[in-house]
């Protein structure tokens, strides 16, 4: 489940984007920029720890990762990731996590903004 989050911040981001190529670099600069600095919300202490993450989400089968020099370069994100997005949100909402609410809000105020 750690890496949930994750994958709700990847799908919203290649959903925005309408794009199931997602360039590591750019998702790490969306996460760290955008997410952290403007909107003050922290997943990840560091690239390697985003990369961990998504190679648990790698291994439940949600997406495909490219690498080079066993770092992650491209992110492909499949449509199973939809629904492990969906199901957070289903359950923050079914729980009332006003916590998570907020950050789920902030997520998607930091997308709209690009």
């Amino acid at each position: 489940m750690k890496w949930s989050i994750t994958g709700y911040i990847l799908w919203k981001y290649s959903e925005r984007f309408g794009r199931r190529d997602v360039m590591f670099r750019d998702f790490a600069k969306f996460v760290f920029e955008e997410l952290g600095r403007r909107q003050k919300v922290f997943f990840h202490e560091s690239s390697e720890d985003l990369q961990r993450k998504l190679k648990l989400l790698a291994n439940e089968g949600h997406i495909e990762l490219e690498t080079f020099n066993d770092k992650i370069t491209k992110i492909k994100v499949r449509e199973s990731l939809k629904n492990s997005a969906k199901a957070l949100e289903d359950f923050v909402e079914r729980e009332n996590i006003g916590l998570m609410k907020e950050y789920l809000e902030r997520i998607d105020t930091a997308l709209n903004d690009l």
